[in-house]
Formats: structure tokens, C-alpha cells, sequence
């Protein structure tokens, strides 16, 4: 009987915590390089660093970013680590400072054609962050971290190259952990 209270619960808090990503309440993103300092600043336009921060894939310590504020070059941000069954001994602090937009990215998600053919994935990239506005289509598999300049309600507007050719636009799916384990 406990262990089945324990799955409830575990399940529970996975379909709260997928509700409240999804609801557009909090938006996350992806600390960016691993294994590299990357600098947090006090404020949306000093170079004072008020933190650094260094994410080890060896050790997997990696850091959620929680955004609070955005300005054209920086997200304010709070930051704290993940939770580390192997560590317990790790004492967890949540830190908060200003970070460029250069060193936050997202995981691209597709969706599959009109005929839900999963040999032919695509991305739609738009203008605008409705699916009234117009669009482009990229055809393949796109599972590539890419690097987020802002967010309007539940879309990501990104940044990334494609076969050589620079895309700016708004997508509607997206992951935000460093393990790119969204559904």
C-alpha cells in the first residue's frame, strides 16, 4: 500500500509540474555552455558579476533557470541546481542575477506532417507568436538546443542556423532541461 501512495504521488507532481509548464505561468531554460563559467550579473546592463556558475556533464551538476525578467540582452534569472540522489550531502541554494540572452537556450520539438506521418517531421517557425501569423516550414528531425531570445505566453521566440541559413522566429514547442526529456 505505501509503495502504491508513493506512485500516486510521484505521478501527481509530474502532471502538476507538466501543467504548470505548460499553463505559460513560469518559463525555463537551459543554462548554456556546460563545462564553462558562465557569468550572472547584478544587473540587466553592468558588468559587475554578482555569481558564476560552472555545470559539470561529468559529475551531471546542472542548474534549472527560472526567467523573472527580460530585457533585449539579458533575462533575469534564479537559479537553482537540480536534485541529486548520488549528492545528498549537496546543499541546495536558488541565486538570482542577470544572465545574456547568448547563454540560454531551449530544445526544438517537431510535430509531424498534416498526416501524422512519422517519417516526415517538420518545424514551423512563425513571424509572429500565433499560428495566424506566417510561417515557415523546416522538414527533418530538429532536436538541437538553440538559443532563446524571448517568450510570449507559451511561445519561445529562438535563434539558430539551418543548413547554413540563420532563422529567427517563434515556435510553440520547445524543452526546457537540460535533459531534453519533454514529452
Amino acid at each position: 500500500p505505501m509503495k502504491s501512495i508513493k506512485k500516486i504521488l510521484v505521478f501527481i507532481l509530474m502532471v502538476l509540474s507538466h501543467i504548470n509548464t505548460i499553463s505559460g505561468q513560469e518559463k525555463w531554460i537551459v543554462i548554456l555552455p556546460v563545462n564553462q563559467e558562465v557569468h550572472l550579473y547584478e544587473d540587466a546592463v553592468s558588468h559587475t558579476i554578482k555569481h558564476t556558475i560552472f555545470q559539470d556533464s561529468v559529475f551531471e551538476i546542472y542548474f534549472d533557470a527560472k526567467i523573472l525578467t527580460s530585457t533585449p540582452l539579458r533575462f533575469e534569472i534564479e537559479v537553482s541546481s537540480t536534485i541529486l540522489p548520488c549528492f545528498p550531502d549537496v546543499e541546495i541554494t536558488t541565486i538570482r542575477g542577470w544572465i545574456d540572452k547568448i547563454n540560454c537556450g531551449i530544445f526544438l520539438r517537431n510535430i509531424y506532417s498534416p498526416n501524422n506521418n512519422p517519417n516526415r517531421p517538420i518545424l514551423n517557425i512563425y513571424s509572429e507568436p500565433t499560428t495566424d501569423s506566417h510561417y515557415i516550414t523546416l522538414t527533418g528531425y530538429y532536436n538541437q538546443l538553440v538559443n532563446v531570445l524571448d517568450y510570449s505566453g507559451d511561445w519561445a521566440k529562438v535563434i539558430f542556423y539551418d543548413k547554413g541559413k540563420l532563422i529567427i522566429g517563434w515556435i510553440e514547442r520547445y524543452c526546457s532541461n537540460i535533459y531534453n526529456s519533454c514529452t
